[in-house]
């Protein structure tokens, strides 16, 4: 809902994500989220649209770093309905976007090259992202280190 969305009380959020198995490798993000309805899931490294990040069947907006942007493509052929959609700004830096279907889930994908040694995907799955709703919000906020 846009008109909730733009009247929403927000407030700071931060999480460190670190690529599998490489806990030196990082990437911070940091954003706005609302006060209330969303939380993070630190064992998923989601932000979830529920006061309980543990709760079943929630959206989520899922974060993972990589080395490489092309090591995000290691499932590619196991997407179903595989279409390229317009890049996105997130941060300062264009994101390549993409939508699939995996796992049964709906996914629309953000992946992008922070710098030499990480890539960051940004994988929003139950939710829309269209102009003025949360997650656009959530994204429109979003900043890196």
């Amino acid at each position: 809902n846009k008109a909730a969305s733009a009247n929403a009380e927000m407030k700071d959020f931060s999480a460190e994500i670190a690529q599998f198995a490489k806990d030196d490798v990082k990437v911070k993000i940091m954003t706005k989220i609302p006060v209330s309805g969303w939380s993070f899931d630190d064992s998923g490294r989601c932000l979830v649209e529920n006061d309980d990040p543990t709760a079943f069947g929630a959206g989520a907006i899922r974060f993972e770093v990589r080395t490489n942007v092309e090591d995000f493509d290691y499932y590619k052929d196991d997407f179903e309905n595989y279409k390229d959609i317009e890049d996105r700004v997130i941060g300062g830096i264009t994101f390549k976007g993409r939508t699939y279907k995996h796992i049964g889930y709906n996914w629309i994908q953000y992946v992008a090259q922070i710098d030499d040694g990480r890539a960051l995907s940004i994988g929003l799955t139950k939710l829309e992202c269209v102009p003025g709703t949360m997650p656009d919000i959530i994204l429109n906020n979003m900043t890196f280190q």
